[in-house]
């Protein structure tokens, strides 16, 4: 509840999810729905779906066996629990069964399975449908076929994923709602629900530009130590334009405006506008009218982006703008 946590560049994400757990529980999206139906669409956006059950994309998976060059060899099937998955690695095999899909698809998803009771992510992810290794995973052949089924993640890493994939997370693999839904930016609103005129949520959008930053960094992850300083990140660490705020942060833009902050350009409650460099571009002219006409040497484009925030791709299959605003 607003009256009971205060966001400012101080107070840390971590600080800031330890308050919220201790509110009150949550009401689920539903419930938020019933006198907040304007904001129904949001339940189809990418930050909605980026944590569902493996059931409802498992059909990206079926009759696709996959043979790596190193010789490993994958084969899937429906299971009561999700999605089967036989790992070969010569004459050794091993079996698993995925669970979760954890991403919106928007550019992956990366299976999240369980085996002997450990939570491990799979090997293999799929990139706008296409299978490929998951990022951080060894490209030389697996010792075993027990190995190549992905790489064993401990509770409190399993749950630091979920908790930017879903919503209300107490533990690993344990929360109110998959997905990024109200309550993940707003707060627990079950008192709220109860009694909307004095039981008041977190409003974000009333934030100061950089609390509100702070506020998506808290997924879509802040600057390391080491990079708090830096002003040209994304070549220091290119892998780092993944994560919007860094970049943001190192920007003269956000620096100096004061009032600069990833609401100024993006919806939270609609997915990014992509391939629309005119609607961004509006945005940039919001502050500085006049400025392709005097001082910029494409005068006649309407791409702001293309100089100014190139896109990338810092591995196979992803590609990401880079939020450093030169």
């Amino acid at each position: 509840m607003r009256t009971a946590i205060r966001y400012d560049s101080s107070v840390t994400i971590a600080a800031g999810a330890l308050l919220l757990a201790a509110l009150p529980p949550y009401a689920g999206t539903v419930a938020c729905l019933k006198c907040h139906g304007e904001y129904a669409g949001q339940t189809a956006t990418h930050h909605a779906r980026a944590l569902r059950p493996i059931s409802e994309i498992a059909a990206a998976f079926l009759d696709r066996p996959i043979r790596e060059r190193n010789g490993v060899e994958f084969e899937y099937r429906r299971a009561p629990e999700g999605l089967a998955v036989t790992a070969r690695v010569g004459n050794q095999r091993a079996a698993a069964t995925l669970e979760w899909a954890v991403g919106s698809g928007a550019q992956a998803f990366t299976p999240v399975g369980r085996s002997g009771g450990l939570f491990f992510e799979h090997r293999i992810s799929l990139y706008a449908g296409r299978p490929g290794l998951t990022m951080g995973h060894p490209a030389s052949a697996d010792s075993s076929a027990q190995a190549a089924l992905g790489i064993p993640q401990p509770p409190e890493t399993i749950t630091r994923c979920f908790n930017c994939h879903a919503t209300g997370v107490r533990g690993a693999a344990d929360f109110a709602e998959p997905g990024v839904n109200c309550e993940r930016c707003h707060g627990p609103g079950a008192a709220h629900a109860a009694a909307p005129a004095t039981a008041k949520l977190l409003n974000p959008g009333r934030f100061s530009a950089p609390a509100s930053v702070q506020i998506c960094a808290g997924c879509h992850r802040s600057p390391e130590p080491a990079q708090r300083k830096s002003t040209k990140p994304e070549i220091e660490d290119p892998v780092s334009i993944r994560f919007q705020p860094i970049g943001l942060i190192a920007s003269r833009c956000f620096q100096a405006s004061g009032k600069l902050s990833c609401l100024t350009c993006h919806d939270p409650h609609a997915n990014a506008r992509r391939n629309d460099a005119a609607f961004y571009s509006a945005k940039c002219q919001g502050c500085h009218a006049g400025a392709p006409t005097s001082r910029c040497a494409r005068a006649n484009e309407t791409n702001c982006l293309s100089c100014h925030m190139k896109s990338s791709s810092p591995v196979p299959y992803l590609r990401f703008t880079d939020h450093r605003i030169r």
